[in-house]
């Protein structure tokens, strides 16, 4: 009898020592399921903050050209403007020279009625 209850008694331990392994191994794979959980968040995090930085350099590229767009076109306006204005100081000059010059003869032409 007392090696029947002591045969009883190591099977028990051997079950309760199956059940604590099957507890541990639950244990265990429920922790490498959460960290696995976590990691996937962490990554789908990760592309959203890398696709959000990669969207924010597009559209800071997109701004710079236009503004320098803006600054070539400002640039060539102010270059046909000093060009127009230069055009014209020359014309007026052209033109002084010619009303000089046309006084010249005129007076020129007095002179010689004059002499005559």
């Amino acid at each position: 009898e007392e090696i029947e209850n002591r045969k009883k008694e190591m099977q028990q331990a051997v079950v309760d020592v199956q059940i604590a392994i099957q507890t541990k191994i639950e244990q265990n794979q429920q922790i490498v399921q959460q960290e696995r959980g976590e990691a996937r968040k962490r990554q789908k995090q990760n592309e959203k903050d890398k696709e959000k930085e990669v969207k924010e350099k597009r559209e800071k590229v997109v701004e710079l050209e236009q503004q320098t767009k803006i600054n070539i076109a400002t640039a060539l306006s102010e270059i046909v403007k000093k060009k127009k204005d230069v055009a014209e100081e020359e014309q007026k000059q052209k033109q002084v020279y010619q009303e000089m010059r046309e006084k010249q003869k005129a007076e020129d032409l007095q002179k010689k009625k004059e002499l005559i």
